[in-house]
């Protein structure tokens, strides 16, 4: 069974981010006191199961993006390498209404080599909406972090489906977010390397094109977690967003 675009429901996110009010500029952050009474909620797990991995095999599962439809059905993207081969690739299972699933199966990898995004992709986060791409219309997007064998840093692409189980989602070229600094290759932070901008999270604001991105950025400014307004309505008219710094300091009752 397919959703149209407004039966989407995504259940859970990679990146869990802090949301917070006003503006949040470099030089004009400050501690922020917790007073002595404030409340907080507890949250007890209980009936814990494993819902995906792979038992017994040498390898890794991990930062599932879900999305759940009106008749309950689930389907779930994971990042997971080959057995005893050290590579990331995103997978899908489906998880049915009385609890059976479908085997994982590869539904994007990296590129040929030589390309931005030939080493690893992983970090899925799939919405729906209208998005349009060399004359064709897609249902779905699924925004991916990736990089280039040879380096250390991270970038962000999107792919694109109309059929949430299909084997193959056809990528968009380029990077919808590239590294912060312009010239080829790492940046130096000292001894050690920038890790890129990556596990995007995407949340549709108009189930058409209509995009808000959050992701992370490790560079030599530090470490932050952004968010961006972006438009991907027409792929061939997209141009990257400046993103702004999401505050660090939370909510405050």
């Amino acid at each position: 069974m397919k959703a149209g675009l407004a039966d989407l429901s995504i259940s859970m996110l990679c990146l869990v981010v802090t949301i917070g009010t006003g503006a949040c500029q470099k030089g004009n952050e400050k501690d922020v006191q917790l007073p002595d009474d404030l409340e907080t909620e507890k949250y007890a797990f209980t009936d814990i199961e494993k819902v995906f991995g792979f038992d017994g095999e040498s390898r890794y599962s991990y930062c599932p993006s879900v999305v759940k439809m009106d008749d309950g059905t689930v389907h779930m993207y994971f990042c997971g390498t080959e057995n005893m081969v050290m590579v990331d690739h995103i997978y899908h299972l489906r998880i049915n209404t009385d609890g059976s699933k479908t085997a994982p199966k590869v539904v994007l990898s990296p590129g040929i080599g030589g390309s931005w995004d030939d080493h690893h992709v992983c970090d899925p986060s799939v919405i729906g909406g209208a998005f349009r791409m060399d004359g064709r219309d897609f249902r779905y997007a699924m925004f991916y972090l990736t990089n280039e064998y040879g380096v250390y840093y991270n970038e962000i692409g999107v792919a694109f489906s109309n059929d949430l189980e299909s084997d193959h989602w056809e990528k968009y070229p380029h990077q919808v977010v590239s590294k912060t600094w312009p010239y080829d290759g790492d940046q130096a932070i000292g001894a050690n390397k920038a890790w890129g901008v990556g596990q995007p999270s995407a949340v549709s604001l108009d189930h058409r094109g209509q995009v808000l991105l959050t992701y992370t950025i490790g560079d030599i400014d530090g470490t932050r977690v952004v968010w961006a307004k972006v438009d991907l309505s027409y792929l061939d008219n997209y141009m990257p967003v400046a993103p702004t710094a999401m505050m660090k300091a939370g909510l405050v009752k």
